[in-house]
């Protein structure tokens, strides 16, 4: 296992509410991504260059910019 593949699984370990991976530019690794499987105030994802940038946000997430849309009903 990698470096990079460790530092994933820990990150998935201890953020167990987050959906944690890797983005891509074309077919290599680029930056590392989170999104929140929560329905709470914090933001929806977030970004960060390396994952020590990663993992100082997801310590403290910040605040939801904006409301989530509400659910769609279907026209009868």
């Amino acid at each position: 296992m990698t470096t990079a593949e460790y530092t994933l699984a820990r990150l998935r370990r201890e953020y167990p509410g987050w959906r944690i991976r890797r983005s891509r530019n074309g077919y290599r690794l680029a930056g590392w991504v989170a999104t929140n499987l929560r329905d709470d105030d914090r933001a929806p994802t977030l970004h960060g260059d390396t994952a020590e940038e990663l993992e100082q946000q997801l310590k403290d997430p910040p605040q939801r910019a904006g409301r989530p849309f509400p659910a769609l009903r279907a026209h009868p």
